[in-house]
């Protein structure tokens, strides 16, 4: 029933108690809504909104529970139930409505050991295509390995979102690029000057190079650059075909701290387009192996500049130098012919291989290019062109810390790679090359430091007198014909030249030929020896036969009265053997060895057979001799 048809009893018995004490202690509106609150919310507070002035009147005693029960349009123990609740609540009048319909938030019904299997099934829940299928797969397979009951899907699902957002995008993405998304970043690095923090790092060009001489594919080359982050301009630049090592970082620097007049001069541009350089007060780096070099480090330090690394992990730390990195790539490399874009799904049927066109040196100049563009185009975070704020600093402040003119081959001495090497009586061999000068006359057979120019194999640098003076010691002999600067020379190496020693096809097909004439001869040689040893047995089987048939012939004296096995079979007695003719003494032999061989089978014993000859082995003689039967005296 509406409060706006009350009964007249009830409006009587609420006017007079208009004056009466109301129930303390009690709340007097519902539960507050908001913007996400559904249309059954929004439905049980005005619900409730009704109900409250009557339950008030009842808990100030104005009311009968019967006619408050009436006035709402419920049963009396319904009202007693609400009136229950409310109590039950400490007399929080939102409690006049039912709670929400649906499930109630209950303790898992799980036991222990589902409970253990949905957390091992939780593992399966990695990479970019982790799917909540994917967990409930892998639990239904524990569960037949665990013979347990299978979780349902939904049971699966609940538990894996309570693990939380942060949990989950951790496990799919990794803590790295969750952390991109998840994480609070609101610092930001201050600087002064220029120069002041400069950023280094490399990547791989997303474009593959092709050979100067024959346009044949080679690789994807490796870029360096160096931004300045107060200015956003960016300050140095080093392209190889070679992944980043220590000449890499060296060449990086020294293309940051000297003027870039002989490289632009080299490139056939203009010595001004890029007018940025000088010794920086910290290089900021990631933990990249070629840059924790200890050496490079004290190097560096003896010009003021010190070396800082990223914290581990912290990616973001570099953010200048890798969005300068996605810059280049996104806005120029990615528009020529023969880049390989980002990823496989940016390229797509593109043959990259087949469309290559660029050198190493073409895209070197097409970089400064490209450097030159970007510090002429507006930045974002600083309103302006990166060139503009560098020169309105130096054009109120000092210029930049530089070193001087006269030290920069000794700055160049102190980045070049060295090497210890022994002088030997044709020079110093390094790179398929000998270095030769008469100043090395009397410093055969020492091991001395080496230095040499990447850009350049013309010439290397030796510290005769190890006092940190370099002598200049020209080129005198290219023995492989390979490049002149170092990367070029690594790439022909392995690419282009065979290792000493390398035999062509039709070398290899000889010594192949070679070796089956040695092992036919080994074939042979090891016939001929097994033939030899079969005809000496058998040479060495006739003569003990023969040698057995002389003992049988064996004459035994007239003196010495024998009595033969065969008396008692009334035979006689052996005649004596007389000289005879060969024929005939053959003859008498095989008969009489006949005989003895039947007389040896007589009462029971076993009959011998006469058998031929089967080699001396021990087993053979035991065959032929009857130690049961008594010994035949002839």
């Amino acid at each position: 029933m509406s409060s706006k048809t009350q009964s007249p009893a009830v409006n009587k018995k609420r006017s007079s108690s208009s004056g009466s004490s109301s129930y303390s202690g009690t709340t007097t509106k519902a539960a507050e809504l908001n913007v996400n609150s559904s249309k059954h919310s929004v439905t049980r507070y005005e619900l409730a909104s009704e109900r409250i002035p009557t339950i008030k009147l009842y808990l100030a005693g104005d009311l009968t529970a019967k006619e408050a029960a009436q006035f709402i349009g419920i049963k009396v123990s319904g009202f007693h139930k609400i009136i229950r609740r409310v109590r039950a609540h400490g007399g929080d009048l939102s409690a006049v409505t039912a709670g929400a319909p649906g499930r109630r938030n209950t303790p898992l019904e799980f036991g222990a050991e589902m409970e253990q299997l949905i957390v091992d099934a939780v593992s399966a829940y990695r990479g970019k295509a982790a799917t909540i299928e994917k967990v409930w797969v892998t639990a239904q397979v524990l569960a037949d390995e665990r013979g347990l009951k299978r979780p349902s899907y939904h049971a699966v699902r609940r538990r894996l979102r309570a693990k939380g957002k942060r949990f989950l995008t951790q496990m799919r993405l990794g803590k790295t690029e969750a952390a991109d998304i998840l994480e609070a970043r609101p610092g930001y690095k201050v600087t002064t000057r220029p120069l002041e923090w400069v950023q280094i790092d490399h990547t791989r060009v997303d474009l593959i190079v092709v050979d100067e001489k024959d346009r044949k594919v080679i690789d994807r080359p490796w870029v360096s650059f160096a931004i300045c982050i107060h200015t956003r301009a960016i300050v140095g630049f080093y392209l190889s075909l070679l992944p980043p090592n220590g000449v890499t970082v060296a060449m990086l620097i020294e293309n940051i701290v000297l003027p870039k007049t002989s490289m632009l001069a080299s490139l056939g541009l203009d010595e001004h387009i890029w007018p940025m350089y000088g010794i920086p007060d910290v290089i900021h780096a990631d933990n990249a192996a070629e840059f924790r070099s200890e050496v490079l480090k004290a190097n560096l330090k003896r010009f003021g500049v010190r070396v800082e690394h990223r914290d581990v992990g912290k990616k973001h730390q570099g953010g200048h130098i890798e969005r300068l990195i996605g810059t280049m790539m996104s806005s120029h490399i990615h528009f020529l012919r023969g880049t390989t874009y980002s990823n496989t799904q940016q390229r797509g049927d593109e043959d990259s291989e087949g469309r290559a066109s660029f050198t190493i040196s073409a895209l070197r100049k097409f970089f400064v290019c490209a450097i030159h563009a970007y510090n002429n185009r507006k930045h974002s975070a600083i309103k302006m062109f990166p060139s503009t704020k560098w020169n309105e600093h130096f054009a109120h402040h000092a210029p930049p810390r530089q070193i001087d003119e006269s030290y920069y081959q000794n700055f160049r001495y102190v980045l070049f790679p060295e090497k210890p090497k022994l002088i030997r009586n044709g020079g110093i061999e390094m790179h398929s090359r000998f270095y030769y000068a008469p100043c090395l006359q009397y410093k055969i057979r020492d091991e001395l430091i080496v230095k040499f120019d990447p850009n350049d194999f013309s010439y290397v640098y030796v510290d005769l007198n190890e006092d940190g003076k370099y002598v200049k010691i020209p080129e005198c002999k290219n023995v492989a014909g390979r490049g002149s600067d170092y990367a070029t020379y690594r790439v022909e190496r392995q690419q282009r030249g065979e290792r000493d020693g390398t035999y062509s096809y039709e070398g290899t097909a000889s010594l192949a030929l070679g070796e089956a004439i040695a092992q036919e001869e080994y074939r042979k040689t090891a016939k001929s020896k097994r033939q030899a040893a079969k005809a000496a047995g058998k040479r060495d089987q006739k003569q003990y036969a023969e040698s057995l048939a002389a003992q049988a012939e064996c004459v035994i004296p007239s003196e010495a009265v024998l009595v033969d096995q065969m008396d008692h079979l009334g035979s006689e007695a052996i005649p004596a053997i007389d000289k005879k003719p060969t024929k005939q003494k053959k003859a008498q032999e095989k008969s009489s060895r006949q005989g003895r061989a039947r007389l040896r089978g007589i009462e029971g014993a076993r009959a011998v057979t006469e058998q031929h000859w089967r080699g001396f082995l021990k087993n053979n003689l035991a065959e032929e001799i009857d130690f049961d039967v008594p010994p035949t005296i002839y």
